[in-house]
């Protein structure tokens, strides 16, 4: 299997011949980049463990992209590798973001002022929050942030992946992950302060 190059590996895993060899000397060749990346994106996550797992998932994140890779785009294996892990970390990056407003409201009271608090009353404020949290993104001028937001929270519990996003958007998936983040960011900094939330 040494002797085979990265397009003839992915070519039998994807033919099913000699899948386990070939996906182990994939392994092999390119964990590094792998975890490169992980490491680079991933090194400020406040939550070690949605790191740890995406490391973990290392093996099946390699046998998935031999399953997606498409040589006759020019890109080598390796480049297709990176920009998936790249993609598989800033994605778990936002999902955790999505749950973060939901969570802001739990830090606004500590836990003697919470017992106080109805439950009915803390459910107003969480609403109101993420009101306010709508309310900001239609007073963005960028345009492509409210349709965005649109396509990636559609009311259901899974999210639209990005890829879908990007072909709908016309723009790299990069791109629009990038609008997306810069106006969150914005968003909760604005609802932080109005609220007096701390991290």
């Amino acid at each position: 299997m040494e002797n085979l190059s990265d397009i003839e590996l992915v070519q039998n895993i994807k033919n099913d011949h000699n899948t386990n060899e070939c996906l182990k000397e994939l392994i092999e060749r390119h964990s590094g980049i792998y975890l490169e990346i992980v490491n680079a994106y991933m090194k400020n996550c406040p939550n070690p463990e949605l790191r740890q797992d995406i490391v973990n998932d290392k093996e099946i994140a390699i046998y998935s992209s031999a399953l997606r890779y498409d040589e006759d785009r020019g890109a080598k294996f390796s480049t297709f590798l990176g920009n998936e892990a790249r993609w598989k970390c800033l994605n778990a990056s936002t999902k955790s973001k999505k749950n973060k407003l939901v969570q802001m409201t739990d830090n606004m009271y500590d836990e003697e002022k919470q017992k106080s608090f109805s439950h009915q009353y803390q459910k107003t404020l969480e609403d109101e929050v993420l009101e306010n949290f709508m309310s900001q993104i239609q007073e963005i001028p960028d345009k492509r942030v409210k349709k965005i937001f649109k396509l990636r929270y559609k009311g259901n519990k899974k999210l639209t992946p990005w890829r879908k996003i990007s072909e709908k958007m016309n723009l790299s998936i990069q791109g629009c992950i990038n609008i997306h983040n810069t106006a969150l960011e914005k968003i909760s900094k604005k609802i932080k302060n109005k609220y007096e939330i701390t991290s």
